[in-house]
């Protein structure tokens, strides 16, 4: 089912960026971030389990049900624009911040899944931003980043951030050069990486259980009627880049039905909570909801074992996969963090705890792009109704 992916998410290289930061020779942990330290250790969620108490702290986006559009044809050339980097950039170091306070950590070596949530800012740069030139950004939008900062401690009621104190400015490059050799798609898409101790967990609570259970229940029936069609332009003719090679261009539509592709049956998941979740917002809590895509180095993906074919929940093998999509949900219900991956294709009917989920996969050779899930008006025209698909 993979050999479709290119069409539907775009082609993405890999940067020539180092897989980590540079080791830290000394510590950079200044006043304030002790402060901050000293703070978030006082949260009993924190104490309890530091990799989702510390969501609470952390600046994320609720689910939501708008469709965004396709940008225009000049936007399309585009990259962020720099206000929107700006905010980015700001979310991401604040994240940083409240993230390393909870773990008890200075700069970490690398992003991995237990940071889930820190890049959630640059989900808005629909055409990524050039990840090494994360440091001479800020540098130039130094006074806007900082004041956005200051709000957005001020508004947690967490210990007041001096933009003007210079002590931060070498944890906050820290943070930036971290993301700037952080491995990256196009080097304009960060990615985590995968580890043995995945810290994104808590007990299962029975209610959400069931209510993932319906959920995909859901989908899986919407799915069963719905088809996702990828549109092939074929060229005739030896000498594909001539005027009459373009004429006699075919465009050739395929359809397979969407319960056999995992980026459309995650989408059609995600759009069935969102239009729920949107509906009855205050019974949700600060839930949220990230699309995961799964993608090899080189190859195709491996399993933790080092197979290139995956036991799918039913107990068959998978044909090899140049990718995999699932979705992380990170329930709130009850006023307490319990994230959930709902993948049908590996963990079945119902859901299952991300260490479970990223386990399956080769901690080397796998890279996860994690995004918070939004509807798009791409996707939305590629699934359509099976007696309505374009053939």
């Amino acid at each position: 089912m993979k050999k479709y992916y290119y069409l539907l998410l775009g082609v993405f290289l890999l940067s020539s960026g180092s897989l980590f930061a540079e080791g830290q020779s000394t510590e950079l942990h200044t006043p304030f971030s002790k402060k901050l330290e000293a703070a978030v250790q006082k949260n009993t969620q924190v104490q309890q389990n530091p990799g989702v108490g510390r969501l609470g702290f952390m600046r994320f986006y609720f689910p939501n049900n708008t469709v965004e559009q396709e940008p225009g044809f000049w936007a399309r050339f585009q990259g962020c624009s720099d206000d929107t980097l700006v905010r980015a950039q700001a979310i991401y170091l604040y994240n940083m911040y409240v993230s390393t306070a909870a773990y008890k950590e200075d700069i970490p070596s690398s992003l991995t899944v237990n940071y889930v949530g820190v890049l959630d800012g640059f989900s808005k740069c629909a055409r990524g931003f050039d990840v090494k030139d994360s440091v001479s950004f800020y540098k130039k939008h130094r006074t806007e980043i900082k004041s956005l900062l200051k709000q957005f401690f001020a508004r947690r009621g967490l210990p007041a951030y001096q933009p003007n104190d210079i002590q931060n400015d070498v944890r906050e490059k820290a943070f930036l050069n971290l993301l700037a050799n952080t491995l990256a798609l196009e080097g304009r898409f960060p990615v985590y990486r995968a580890t043995k101790n995945v810290r994104l967990n808590g007990p299962f609570n029975q209610q959400d259980v069931a209510l993932l259970r319906q959920f995909l229940q859901r989908a899986l029936a919407v799915g069963r009627n719905k088809v996702i069609s990828f549109e092939n332009r074929q060229i005739f003719g030896p000498q594909i880049d001539t005027p009459i090679a373009h004429m006699k261009a075919k465009n050739t539509v395929t359809c397979h039905p969407v319960n056999e592709e995992c980026a459309a049956c995650s989408y059609v998941l995600g759009r069935e909570m969102c239009a729920e979740i949107s509906a009855k917002h205050r019974n949700w809590g600060l839930m949220r909801i990230y699309r995961v895509v799964a993608q090899p180095l080189n190859g195709v993906l491996k399993t933790a074992s080092g197979e290139n074919r995956f036991t799918l929940a039913d107990g068959k093998k998978a044909e090899p996969w140049g990718y995999h999509v699932a979705t992380l949900v990170i329930m709130n219900l009850d006023g307490k963090y319990t994230p959930y991956v709902v993948d049908k294709f590996l963990a079945g009917s119902g859901p299952i705890s991300p260490a479970a989920w990223f386990q399956k996969f080769s901690t080397r050779g796998t890279i996860f792009r994690i995004m918070p899930f939004q509807r798009n008006a791409s996707s939305e025209n590629l699934i359509q109704d099976k007696g309505k698909a374009r053939r």
